[in-house]
């Protein structure tokens, strides 16, 4: 008679995604002139074999004058583990937008909700913006569960 796999939960500490530049997609000069941006982002993370990703979308967006807009998405493996992982145990995404209204600063936004335990925003500086400056950093919760195969 065949006996029954019981499979393990773990808590796993993953990778943090850093500075991300998203690209210059259109409209306006790329320079922000003290107009924002506002810059929404979506993270998502999934399981895939022996590996945890993260998806994380970033749209930037001056708030008036020319509408200079970036956009960009990237795909990066956040835990390496030694078993299959056959899900991830509790939230899988978080999301946040925030109107950085001129700041010529990097600006940290703690949240603590899905997955995200902090967003560090860098918004308008003097020169060209979108494409070169405005970005997104992500510090990912501690002890994310996962569930793994036992073999």
């Amino acid at each position: 008679m065949e006996q029954a796999v019981k499979n393990e939960i773990k808590s796993v500490q993953l990778k943090n995604l850093e500075r991300f530049i998203p690209a210059f997609v259109g409209g306006g000069d790329r320079e922000l002139d003290g107009h924002g941006p506002k810059i929404m982002v979506n993270v998502l993370i999934y399981a895939e074999e022996y590996s945890i990703r993260a998806r994380m979308n970033v749209f930037i967006q001056e708030t008036k004058s020319d509408w200079s807009t970036g956009f960009g998405c990237i795909d990066r493996e956040v835990f390496r583990n030694d078993k299959p992982i056959l899900r991830i145990v509790g939230a899988t995404e978080s999301e946040y937008t925030i109107d950085m209204k001129g700041t010529h600063d990097s600006e940290n936004i703690g949240v603590n909700d899905g997955v995200v335990k902090n967003y560090t925003f860098w918004g308008d500086r003097k020169g060209n913006d979108i494409g070169e400056y405005s970005s997104v950093a992500v510090e990912f919760v501690t002890n994310v569960k996962i569930e793994e195969f036992l073999r």
